[in-house]
């Protein structure tokens, strides 16, 4: 279940479409005011900051994700691996998209994509 009605993530959606992505950061600041650890919001508060190239931002509301789920949300880690991806932060991706993956039980193909290509990246090709 979602946490924002369909109408607020319509909302959210138009903006992110219309590179609205300040705006759209506050609409959904303006939500975690009332729930400052939903993961549903943080996830989208990254999601926004990562569009505006501002990966350090993205990199803030994850870890804050990752503190409060003490780790063991499997997308707050898979972003998490990503963003270090993209920093080149290989290691460190790789350690986070690997507890994603035991998380998940290695049924995440996206989660297990990345983690191939991060280990690709780190150089163990036969992984």
């Amino acid at each position: 279940m979602s946490f924002l009605a369909q109408e607020q993530s319509d909302t959210l959606e138009s903006l992110k479409e219309a590179k609205k992505y300040d705006e759209a950061i506050s609409y959904v600041n303006s939500f975690l005011v009332s729930d400052p650890h939903n993961d549903e919001l943080l996830l989208h508060i990254a999601d926004l900051q990562y569009k505006k190239g501002e990966i350090d931002k993205a990199a803030k509301a994850i870890d804050f994700l990752n503190i409060t789920t003490d780790h063991n949300d499997p997308m707050g880690l898979y972003v998490k691996g990503v963003l270090e991806m993209e920093k080149n932060n290989r290691k460190d991706a790789r350690s986070h998209l690997l507890k994603a993956m035991e998380l998940t039980d290695k049924d995440n193909h996206e989660i297990s994509r990345c983690y191939g290509l991060c280990e690709y990246w780190y150089g163990n090709r036969e992984k």
